[in-house]
């Protein structure tokens, strides 16, 4: 008569399963600390790829010392305009309290980079958010979500424990399926503001688009909604100059 083999879980096991237990609770209270604080968010888990660099090009998008205190959600230090990135913390400070964010930049500043993730954030942790994102071409917004599609790979390759909500991306978008909500990339032109109810429109390198002075006049039901319309831009005469300036032409 055979004997049967009972399993037996190894010694310890109860410590082990109590531990995981709680290292799980503490990556979900992470993922909740980011919901709460895009600053937090940003300042920790958002990543850009650098295209000068062959390898190791996965860089996060902002650095120098922390602002944002962990057990808080609150500013640790005073901004100064000598730290590194400093004014990409100012400025995402400031994108999250105005609903009109308009950005004059020059080269190499990672403003749009901002910009991608602070509307990625928005869709990843806010429910039914529909959003824009929108260039001259087409295929220039659509680059745009592949920038933010790199950035959320990154993001999940250096923080795999972290339980974040699952995305998919698709040409012209990206889908939070939790959240229900979508980033669309959008060409110049009002014809597709228009045809949607935004949450908030991202109109990268406006000054450039012939058409940005239609589309904003289309986004400002999205404004006076209680969503976004941000603007950002390299220095070029255009309505978004004037817009910047407040220099509009009367009854315009």
């Amino acid at each position: 008569m055979s004997t049967a083999t009972v399993a037996t879980r190894p010694r310890g096991w109860r410590e082990i399963e109590r531990r995981a237990r709680e290292l799980e609770l503490r990556f979900q209270l992470v993922l909740e600390d980011c919901r709460r604080s895009g600053l937090y968010y940003i300042e920790r888990f958002a990543y850009t790829v650098d295209e000068h660099r062959r390898t190791d090009n996965e860089r996060p998008l902002i650095h120098g010392p922390k602002w944002i205190d962990p057990e808080t959600l609150m500013p640790a230090r005073n901004l100064d305009p000598d730290t590194p990135d400093d004014y990409l913390r100012y400025i995402a400070a400031v994108w999250l309290q105005e609903p009109l964010v308009l950005v004059p930049k020059s080269r190499q500043l990672r403003l749009s980079h901002l910009m991608v993730h602070l509307h990625g954030w928005l869709a990843m942790f806010y429910p039914g958010q529909l959003i824009g994102f929108q260039s001259k071409k087409f295929e220039d917004a659509d680059a745009l979500l592949r920038r933010l599609d790199l950035g959320l790979r990154a993001q999940r390759k250096f923080h795999p424990h972290i339980p974040w909500p699952p995305y998919k991306r698709i040409k012209g978008a990206i889908i939070f399926p939790e959240t229900n909500s979508m980033i669309m990339a959008f060409a110049q032109g009002d014809d597709k503001v228009r045809s949607h109810t935004l949450s908030a429109l991202f109109s990268d390198e406006m000054a450039f688009q012939e058409e940005a002075e239609a589309a904003y006049t289309a986004a400002l039901p999205t404004i006076e909604g209680g969503g976004k319309f941000t603007g950002v831009s390299s220095a070029h005469h255009s309505f978004f100059w004037q817009l910047v300036m407040d220099k509009l032409e009367a009854g315009r």
